[in-house]
């Protein structure tokens, strides 16, 4: 069997990929060559990587001509992680989800631009208890038990009645009406 060595090299990502076909192709430079590649993914995450990623070079069938790439940015890796912890994001942007030791997920976005959720169907959240923001006043589910300023105009019942409380089950995080 001939040993080969050297096989394993590190390059760097010179131009993004167009990614526009099935296999994702970019320009890296290595050892003062520079050639396009095809980048590997693990299933179900896929990127394109930016200029000046690192990039873990494999020979195909030890075939230096023949190279593929696994990318990684360690300029915008997330730090201070602990055991266990996974983190998968935009880390260039500051966008990440977070899946700490403990089992929750924590869902960060550090800039101004909105999260966008589209689906053609209904989100479901089950919940004991559902925060929108924090420090607001608890609002009142279809079904809850409430007082509150309702107007009914006539019959026995007429007159205005003031809400006064929420479930607590839901609360939002604002006491501003942003309504129109």
């Amino acid at each position: 069997m001939e040993k080969k060595s050297n096989l394993i090299k590190r390059a760097v990502l010179t131009r993004p990929s167009k990614d526009n076909e099935d296999i994702q192709i970019t320009q890296i430079t290595y050892l003062g060559q520079t050639k396009n590649i095809e980048i590997l993914s693990p299933y179900g995450l896929y990127s394109n990587p930016p200029k000046g990623s690192l990039i873990l070079l494999l020979p195909i069938l030890g075939d230096s001509g023949n190279l593929v790439g696994i990318v990684y940015d360690p300029r915008n890796r997330p730090k201070d992680l602990e055991g266990g912890e996974v983190v998968t994001g935009n880390t260039v942007k500051g966008t990440t989800i977070t899946f700490p030791e403990d089992g929750s997920i924590n869902i960060v976005k550090d800039d101004t631009t909105s999260i966008k959720i589209n689906v053609d169907g209904s989100i479901d959240i089950n919940s004991t208890k559902i925060n929108l923001g924090s420090g607001g006043p608890a609002i009142a589910r279809v079904g809850d038990t409430i007082t509150g300023e309702i107007f009914i105009p006539g019959g026995s019942s007429a007159g205005t009645y003031t809400i006064t409380l929420g479930t607590g089950l839901i609360t939002s995080g604002s006491t501003q009406n942003t309504s129109a």
